[in-house]
């Protein structure tokens, strides 16, 4: 497909398995601050729940190099049987910034999201937010560059989200005990599938979020990597997930209210921790959390706020 910018005829083409590789070079090369692993870059782009080839953009310039690389894809929202558009990448190539090529590629974008068939779409746009399988839980305001391209586009902030770091170097590689009490811990299995995905134990607003598809894909890791607590019964009474994303991160956790004053939430951490020890990762990202639960992190693993994340969104 061919694209028109200043006079320039470049070449329009959706990311796929071929191109997979030089795009994820391109954005190492051209993204601020911000690096990937090749897996995780794949994970995020055509391995993705959300993945959808046609808002999946590169643009090469007449010498065939890749000169911009944008993403969109759909999570479904909080609002019954709606679907929010998420700008999960955008990248152009830093010498041709400031020239408005991103800014045509994203009204590129919005044209076609605009002509698709689905009745489902709420016109209502957010960065990088693209949970289950996100990468961040918004954009970092220290990447002024990019900042200013969303404000120049409309997108306004209306919320921030905190990640932590944790030194797992610092922390004790002990196995935790697989009984607490009359609760026994557990690596989840198939059989636990089906009572994490509808969250009964956990408030009504758990489950509407995207807690369970988090859970779900932890079930992809080799070995998975959702811990779960139950009662002799086998009846669920909370959770712990890592890895889900990239590996290293954690989160999310739950645990039935009743059993929230016994540790048990720290136990089930530690099963995380120990399983990232491990693999030999050395850092673990707590993501997207409250501040009410920042005390917690601080206390118990001495965790640090590693990036502040600001939410911003658009109509279209």
């Amino acid at each position: 497909m061919n694209f028109e910018f200043k006079g320039n005829k470049f070449q329009i083409e959706t990311l796929n398995t071929l191109n997979l590789k030089e795009t994820y070079e391109f954005c190492e090369n051209n993204s601020d601050d911000l690096s990937l692993s090749y897996e995780v870059f794949k994970g995020a782009t055509i391995e993705s729940l959300f993945f959808h080839p046609e808002l999946s953009l590169i643009v090469r310039d007449t010498n065939k190099q890749i000169i911009c690389f944008f993403m969109l894809v759909f999570r479904p929202s909080y609002v019954p049987k709606r679907k929010v558009g998420v700008l999960k990448f955008f990248v152009v190539e830093k010498r041709l910034r400031k020239q408005g090529l991103g800014t045509e590629i994203y009204k590129f974008l919005i044209r076609k999201i605009k002509l698709m068939p689905e009745k489902d779409i709420w016109m209502k746009l957010e960065v990088m937010s693209s949970q289950p399988d996100y990468l961040f839980p918004g954009l970092n305001p220290k990447l002024t560059s990019a900042l200013l391209f969303l404000r120049n586009l409309g997108f306004k902030k209306y919320n921030e989200r905190i990640n932590l770091i944790v030194d797992l170097k610092k922390l004790k590689s002990d196995k935790p005990p697989e009984k607490k009490g009359n609760v026994k811990i557990s690596r989840a299995t198939i059989a636990d599938k089906e009572k994490l995905m509808d969250l009964a134990f956990m408030p009504i607003r758990y489950q509407l979020i995207s807690w369970s598809e988090e859970i779900l894909l932890s079930y992809q890791n080799k070995p998975r990597s959702t811990f779960v607590a139950k009662l002799h019964d086998d009846k669920i009474i909370g959770f712990a997930t890592h890895s889900v994303g990239f590996p290293g991160s954690f989160g999310p956790i739950g645990i039935m209210k009743k059993y929230r004053n016994n540790d048990l939430g720290k136990t089930l951490l530690n099963w995380c921790i120990w399983d990232l020890k491990r693999k030999d990762i050395d850092s673990m990202i707590i993501r997207w959390i409250d501040e009410n639960v920042l005390s917690f992190y601080s206390k118990t693993l001495g965790a640090k706020i590693s990036n502040i994340f600001w939410a911003l969104k658009t109509r279209i």
